[in-house]
């Protein structure tokens, strides 16, 4: 497998490929493609609110127009209109934000998003402050109103952050409060005519602040705890919906893989079961067996795909386990090789060195057995005749390293970003057959026993394949048992 950019193989960087080295998040440019699900669904909640904060600013007009009409306007329109035009304009820049974020798909979206959110509660914190200073102090009529930013914005934040908007809530609240009755601000008093105007009443101040705290900090654990459960059914939903397309994509790949895969060695099945058929009279034993070579030679083939398919079923389920015990990899790595020479072609060989006598090490033998196979199969099948793919067994600090390595076709650079990959074939397999599983099913097999796969080819000049299984790690018994590696 070592040379194959089949599935069975096929390094992943351009010349050195690691498992986990590739980070499926990331975006080399700021137009890599269509927006991810979660990040429609986060410039969505983002549009959502800018479209409600277009209201604030009426509302703040039309209350101190009410104000005027009762003839009780304090402060004036020329501060109230400036209020207005504040939310306008700190509002109207979330939205140019947005639209920059949805335009050039900007790549730390996700990081900044929480950014953009704190600073519009923090930004309607502090007008809902003044305007709760301008209507009255702790006389506000719409002093609970002060809450209503938690409440609209504690589903989308975390819930650390949305303790953090009651805590500043509390602050700004206690400076207008404190301000007022100290002297430092001017105390507002836009009642309705004929009610009274509590001008000094430090206790009844005092009273109406607590209670709107509290109230503060029980929305903002009401809409948190909502928020949070709201979060997580919808990361479950984009995951189900991502594994559906998956689903969906693995079941067309399959049948596509499938259908031409197994129509070829149909093909040459049929005609050499029909020429037997029609012609063995005719025939001399040599060209009857050569026929029957054909036939045995394809239904291998196609019981090697089969099992490729079931290999990758059984290896998708959650169930499936590593069942580790005490193994002599250089006598299972002999095995592999007899058996894997057995069935390539006469000219092609397979060499193996081993570490000078026999290594003990606890691995699941199954696994490992259909790790070795699978690479030493395509480093075979894509090496020219009669050049060797060759094993070699290492020990190294806390466990072994398996080299496989051959002088075939090599990946190109083009496929190596979709190494391990199901299905996936490189572009210059030609007619060569392969299912497109085998380093997917090596790399699974590699990751069960908490190791690493590393993978260095080259278009034209073949492959090498570095597998490295700690052993260090495994329980003290099973260690001991061990003791050579």
């Amino acid at each position: 497998m070592s040379s194959s950019p089949d599935g069975n193989q096929r390094p992943a960087a351009a010349g050195l490929t690691s498992v986990g080295a590739r980070d499926p998040g990331h975006r080399p440019d700021a137009r890599p493609g269509p927006l991810t699900i979660e990040e429609q669904a986060l410039l969505q909640r983002l549009g959502w609110i800018t479209h409600l904060h277009w209201t604030v600013g009426p509302a703040i007009v039309l209350i101190a127009l009410f104000h005027w009409y009762l003839g009780s306007l304090a402060w004036g329109m020329a501060l109230t209109v400036t209020l207005a035009l504040s939310v306008f304009a700190y509002n109207g820049a979330a939205v140019l934000t947005i639209g920059h974020w949805r335009r050039t798909r900007f790549v730390p979206m996700q990081r900044l998003y929480p950014l953009l959110l704190n600073a519009l509660v923090v930004a309607d914190l502090m007008t809902l402050a003044v305007v709760i200073h301008l209507g009255g102090g702790a006389d506000a009529p719409a002093l609970s109103f002060y809450v209503t930013p938690l409440v609209v914005y504690g589903a989308f934040v975390a819930r650390r952050d949305t303790f953090l908007h009651a805590s500043l809530a509390a602050v700004l609240l206690a400076l207008v409060f404190a301000g007022e009755h100290i002297g430092w601000l001017d105390h507002f008093c836009p009642p309705p005519p004929g009610s009274q105007c509590n001008t000094g009443g430090v206790e009844l101040a005092l009273s109406r602040y607590v209670n709107v705290v509290c109230l503060a900090f029980v929305f903002a654990y009401l809409t948190s705890f909502v928020g949070t459960n709201l979060r997580e059914q919808e990361e479950s939903s984009r995951q189900m919906a991502e594994e559906r397309g998956r689903f969906a994509e693995l079941r067309a790949n399959f049948v596509t893989t499938a259908s031409h895969e197994f129509r070829t060695p149909l093909a040459v099945i049929l005609a050499a079961s029909s020429m037997l058929k029609r012609y063995n009279d005719r025939m001399s034993p040599a060209q009857r067996l050569e026929r029957l070579v054909r036939i045995e030679q394809q239904v291998r083939h196609m019981t090697e795909l089969i099992e490729d398919v079931l290999d990758f079923g059984q290896s998708q389920d959650a169930k499936t386990s590593c069942l580790r015990e005490t193994v002599d990899l250089d006598a299972l790595c002999r095995e592999v090789v007899a058996e894997v020479q057995a069935a390539a072609p006469g000219t092609q060989r397979v060499l193996y060195t081993g570490v000078g006598g026999s290594c003990h090490a606890v691995v699941d033998p199954r696994l490992v057995r259909q790790m070795l196979r699978n690479l030493l199969i395509n480093a075979v099948k894509y090496s020219p005749a009669g050049e060797a793919a060759h094993l070699q067994l290492a020990r190294q600090d806390g466990g072994v390293v398996f080299r496989v390595s051959d002088q075939g076709i090599g990946i190109p650079a083009e496929d190596q970003p979709h190494l391990f990959e199901p299905f996936h074939r490189g572009t210059n397999v030609g007619t060569i057959t392969g299912s497109g599983l085998g380093l997917v099913l090596t790399k699974r097999a590699v990751e069960q026993h908490g190791g690493t796969i590393t993978v260095r080819s080259a278009a034209g000049v073949g492959t090498t394949i570095l597998v490295s299984l700690p052993t260090s790690e495994l329980p003290e018994t099973a260690i001991r048992a061990a003791a050579e590696c």
